[in-house]
């Protein structure tokens, strides 16, 4: 009996391929951590602000965030954080990643991440899309 898995990456049929031979031996994946900066001019009281959005994005991707930390400086500015953390194996992988892409290519945003985790899940969503089709894009919006 033959038999398809969506999971061809955790148990490879065969022999393998040039898109397995990239990805790590041990592909069991780890938690990485991402700082998420906002500045844009204070939202009037009651009403949702960028950080808000980019927030409720994050986490509409799959990603898991933290509280919203916010400051306003004496021009109006507020300056807000938030801690994003993200598994290099979870099944939304590809959606999180295009939306801090989309959140890092924001004015006012900006993503702070190890170099070497942005390249890893680069490296892993493209693998992922490779199997799962096109990915949707992301989009942040107030």
């Amino acid at each position: 009996m033959h038999h398809s898995t969506r999971y061809l990456l955790k148990q490879p049929v065969g022999s393998a391929t040039a898109t397995t031979a990239s990805w790590p031996a041990d592909i069991s994946g780890v938690e990485r951590q991402v700082l998420i900066r906002v500045d844009e001019v204070a939202p009037e009281e009651g009403t949702r602000g960028q950080a808000e959005a980019v927030k409720e994005a994050l986490v509409a991707s799959g990603a898991k965030a933290g509280e919203l930390q916010s400051t306003t400086d004496e021009q109006g500015i507020r300056h807000s954080e938030v801690k994003v953390s993200y598994r290099t194996d979870q099944p939304e992988l590809t959606q999180v990643s295009l939306a801090l892409n989309a959140v890092a290519a924001q004015p006012g945003s900006q993503v702070v991440e190890n170099d070497s985790h942005r390249a890893e899940r680069h490296d892993l969503t493209r693998g992922q899309q490779q199997f799962e089709g096109p990915a949707r894009s992301a989009e942040v919006e107030r």
